[in-house]
């Protein structure tokens, strides 16, 4: 922008000088007119210098305005950084919270899910006992009808204790658990699993 206002001012003096010698007026003039000129060339100079020290001043502004940008720029750079920071410990405290206040009714959870599986447990065993009563009372039932004679009778029910401690034994139950429950000595049901004793 200097470069093209000093180029229109040295068209305007050329174009000055030229007139001057164009018009063909007398020698008087001519002085004057190169006075003119010289006045002008003078106060264009002492506008060039001022325009050149407005621009040294403006760039001086900007160098300081270019490092408060700067220094803002590193304030804010530190203040993200400081606020990830307290966001990040913010973010694990709260984790830490949450995970005490789940801790308790989880761990509180699992012993009611322990508690209810040893209860389907005992039910299941109480089941099975209460199955094996009901067919005795049935073959007790049958024998006093005079169905089915006492002898018979007898080997049923062996016959059933026995297939009843195989299947309890292939459920997973000790043979000490077996016997009491079917009414059987632990050697009969350790006999009946296969096992040498």
């Amino acid at each position: 922008m200097l470069e093209a206002f000093v180029f229109i001012l040295l068209l305007v003096d050329v174009f000055l000088v030229w007139s001057v010698f164009k018009s063909g007026k007398r020698q008087d003039n001519r002085l004057e007119t190169l006075e003119a000129i010289a006045e002008e060339k003078k106060m264009i100079s002492e506008m060039l210098d001022n325009l050149r020290y407005e621009v040294k001043i403006s760039q001086q502004e900007m160098v300081k305005t270019l490092e408060n940008v700067k220094l803002v720029a590193a304030e804010l750079d530190h203040e993200i950084k400081s606020y990830q920071n307290t966001i990040g410990q913010d973010v694990v405290k709260i984790e830490s919270d949450i995970r005490e206040m789940l801790e308790k009714p989880i761990h509180e959870i699992a012993q009611k899910q322990i508690q209810l599986k040893k209860m389907y447990s005992k039910i299941e065993r109480q089941k099975e006992v209460i199955v094996k009563v009901i067919n005795k009372g049935e073959k007790i039932c049958q024998f006093m009808d005079d169905r089915i004679s006492y002898e018979e009778l007898l080997v049923e029910i062996n016959d059933k204790k026995y297939s009843d401690a195989r299947a309890l034994l292939a459920k997973g139950r000790s043979p000490k658990e077996v016997a009491l429950d079917l009414g059987l000595s632990e050697s009969e049901v350790k006999l009946v699993a296969g096992l040498a004793i």
